[in-house]
């Protein structure tokens, strides 16, 4: 059966204190969870743009060497590896903070009162510590396997499914706590998951066609356009699918 159907007159009412969200209606929820999904976009895109390349190490000149000016193996691997680092951290701090916005925003949307509250800290910190742990753990064997002369997109695209689906699934658990149903939040955590996964499509489909020189596939792309696409691409339908599993029951 789909949708959210009561009689309200077989609704008991909370008692006085209680925490229990009212029934929300389907275009409520919808309302919400999607309005959740794009204000998470725009905050951790803009959160990724205040840090973007502050982090990268700076350029390693050889004014005179005996190479003849260019860069020793040594100086060459330093480099490397400074850059590599870089870029660890700051994918880590962006997946975080993606995390921590859409978990913050999902759990706001699915409270009200002091099961908001709790809602919003639980999926901020979740979500931020999913992001990151998820970011340091799946980039570096991204980076171990990536070689820029094939450019590899299924890695890339496997790559960005795997962080965006626990951040997804994260938002919807922390919308089904607002909510204060733990069937709910299990049905939300599996539609943020899939959710994620069609953003991560959705933004490589396009992004290929619209964006063909931005390297979509990429954990961080190259240009502001398509780091905003693909952080509103993942958001948005990891809340579209969070409020799809909301609005589901299992007979």
């Amino acid at each position: 059966m789909s949708g959210i159907e009561a009689d309200p007159a077989a609704i008991p009412a909370p008692a006085a204190g209680s925490s229990i969200p009212r029934p929300l209606s389907p275009a409520r929820i919808w309302l919400l969870a999607l309005a959740a999904g794009v204000i998470a976009g725009l905050a951790s895109w803009l959160i990724g743009e205040a840090i973007h390349q502050r982090y990268a190490p700076p350029t390693l000149v050889v004014t005179a060497s005996s190479s003849g000016g260019f860069l020793s193996g040594p100086e060459v691997f330093r480099r490397d590896m400074a850059k590599r680092g870089a870029q660890l951290f700051e994918a880590g701090l962006t997946f975080g903070a993606l995390g921590a916005v859409l978990g913050l925003s999902l759990g706001v949307a699915g409270g009200s009162g002091r099961s908001r509250s709790i809602a919003a800290c639980v999926g901020t910190i979740l979500g931020a510590a999913a992001g990151a742990a998820t970011a340091s753990l799946v980039l570096p064997v991204y980076y171990g396997l990536y070689n820029p002369d094939t450019n590899d997109l299924i890695l890339g695209i496997l790559t960005q499914m795997v962080i965006s689906s626990v951040i997804g699934a994260v938002g919807g658990v922390a919308f089904g706590i607002g909510r204060g149903e733990r069937g709910l939040a299990v049905r939300a955590m599996i539609g943020g998951l899939l959710g994620a996964v069609a953003g991560v499509l959705v933004y490589q489909m396009a992004g290929a066609i619209a964006l063909p020189l931005d390297a979509t596939s990429h954990p961080i792309p190259t240009s502001i356009s398509a780091r905003l696409f693909a952080r509103l691409a993942v958001a948005t339908l990891a809340s579209a699918g969070v409020a799809i599993g909301a609005l589901n029951r299992v007979k």
